[in-house]
């Protein structure tokens, strides 16, 4: 019902009430530590900027989830609800926790939200390897294993067996399995994550950036991601 309701609104003209109401229901500045809290203006506003430019059929049930969540549940476990299926933000997380510079309980907190990804299960990674295949499965009688090894931002890794024609022997492998929904959300969110280093470049003077690179940041992100 409620996504029914936030959808018969026409929010094309209503961007700016968008971002004011994620800004409410996720107040993230919050979470970035006192020693950087000249930080958090920018975090607030960039959150901001992802409510009024990510579109409404991707937003709009990013906000249902949020207005569903129990009232008591920590900002730290809404964010990674926030952070579902959305590679870039993920990876942007993944390449500051890299900076072991950073205050020691936001390095341990991003290093945990790295390993709390959780966007894909072993089955949808097993009909994707299944699809991308077919009868090689059966050929080489491969045998894949129930669980994910390892999850990060675009993939999934699987671990299988499989029998070496050249050998005859069983033998260990994994399949990297691209995540089936990145395709169509990468361009949006590399799109998106050019339009955010611009906007911080053109308004940096309302922040205290001091040398920081911020835009380096984010293109070292949509780098990787590409």
């Amino acid at each position: 019902a409620i996504q029914e309701a936030l959808e018969s609104i026409e929010w094309e003209n209503k961007r700016e009430r968008i971002g004011s109401l994620l800004s409410q229901l996720m107040p993230l500045d919050t979470l970035v530590p006192d020693c950087y809290s000249a930080w958090r203006p920018l975090v607030r506003d960039a959150v901001a900027f992802l409510g009024t430019h990510l579109a409404p059929k991707r937003l709009l049930p990013k906000l249902v989830e949020q207005l569903l969540l129990p009232s008591d549940l920590p900002l730290e476990q809404r964010l990674i609800v926030l952070l579902a299926q959305m590679p870039t933000l993920q990876k942007l997380g993944q390449t500051l926790a890299r900076n072991r510079h950073l205050d020691p309980a936001l390095h341990a907190a991003l290093i945990s939200l790295e390993n709390t990804i959780e966007d894909l299960t072993a089955a949808e990674a097993r009909a994707e390897i299944e699809r991308a295949l077919g009868l090689k499965l059966a050929t080489y009688q491969v045998e894949i294993e129930e669980e994910i090894l390892a999850e990060a931002s675009v993939s999934a890794v699987l671990p299988f067996t499989w029998v070496n024609p050249a050998t005859g022997r069983r033998e260990p492998g994994v399949f990297k399995v691209l995540k089936p929904f990145v395709r169509d959300h990468l361009t949006e969110e590399l799109t998106l994550f050019q339009g955010l280093a611009e906007w911080v470049e053109a308004h940096r003077h309302r922040y205290a950036l001091g040398q920081a690179r911020v835009q380096e940041v984010f293109e070292d992100v949509r780098r990787h991601l590409s």
